[in-house]
C-alpha cells in the first residue's frame, strides 16, 4: 500500500510540473549574492530541462526516496507541498523554496527531495540554430497522503464453508 500511496503523489506531481512564462528580470542567485543572474521560466518553443531518464524517471526518484516523517504521521499531517526551484546552466539544482507550505515536517522533507535530485539536463532557448542555456525556474507539487487502510497488517479471511461445521 506504501508504493500505492506514493504513486498517487508522484502521479499529483506530473499534473503541475513546470511553469509557462518567460521572465526578463534579473533575480538574485543566493550562491552569488554580489551576481545578478537571468531566471527564466519556459516559455512554449523553449527547452524545457529534463530530469535524467524524462517525467517518469523523476516520479521513480520521489517514490522511492520519499520519507513520509514519522512525527507527521502521528499527527495524521497531509497534504501538497509545492516546491520552486533552479535549474542551472550546468543541470544543478538550486535556491530551493517552499512556495505553499503544510507543516514544517513535510515542508522539509519536500526540500531534502529536490536538494538530493541528481542533476538535469538544462533548458534553454533556441538561438541562432544552437540551444542557448538558461538557468529555469521549476515548480513541483510533492503530495503527501496517510492511507487510511491498514493493508500492511494482515487480513484474515473467515470462508463460511470451513467455519459451517
Amino acid at each position: 500500500m506504501k508504493h500505492q500511496n506514493l504513486f498517487v503523489l508522484t502521479m499529483m506531481l506530473l499534473m503541475c510540473l513546470p511553469s509557462a512564462n518567460a521572465q526578463n528580470t534579473p533575480t538574485k542567485n543566493s550562491a552569488q549574492d554580489s551576481v545578478s543572474a537571468k531566471i527564466w521560466d519556459c516559455d512554449y518553443g523553449e527547452i524545457m530541462p529534463q530530469f535524467p531518464g524524462g517525467d517518469g524517471a523523476l516520479l521513480d526518484y520521489i517514490k522511492k526516496n520519499l520519507r513520509y516523517p514519522i512525527e507527521a504521521k502521528k499527527k495524521g499531517v497531509q497534504g501538497r507541498v509545492i516546491v520552486r526551484f533552479c535549474i542551472e546552466t550546468d543541470g544543478s539544482i538550486s535556491d530551493v523554496k517552499v512556495v505553499k507550505p503544510v507543516d514544517s515536517l513535510l515542508n522539509n522533507e519536500a526540500v531534502r527531495i529536490v536538494k538530493s535530485m541528481p542533476k538535469w539536463k538544462p533548458g534553454g532557448m533556441m538561438s541562432k540554430g544552437k540551444t542557448e542555456l538558461k538557468r529555469i525556474k521549476y515548480t513541483i507539487p510533492i503530495n503527501f497522503k496517510l492511507d487510511n487502510h491498514k493493508s500492511d497488517s494482515i487480513r484474515y479471511v473467515i470462508d463460511p464453508k470451513k467455519n459451517s461445521r
